[in-house]
């Protein structure tokens, strides 16, 4: 994507930037697509955490 510079004043909400999304997309995806994605997110979550994981400590008592 391209850089655009921009001024803003802080103390004025109507210079900010405003967002840029494909409204029909949003609108059309639904909350099984979003349980779906969610779901998907998580086990990418798992598969990159899981090399930082510290293996659990056997109890011999």
């Amino acid at each position: 994507m391209k850089t655009m510079r921009i001024k803003v004043d802080l103390n004025n909400a109507q210079t900010w930037p405003k967002g840029r999304i494909n409204l029909a997309k949003v609108d059309a995806t639904t909350e099984d697509d979003i349980k779906r994605q969610q779901k998907e997110d998580d086990a990418d979550a798992m598969n990159d955490a899981a090399p930082l994981a510290r293996p659990k400590p056997c109890s011999s008592f």
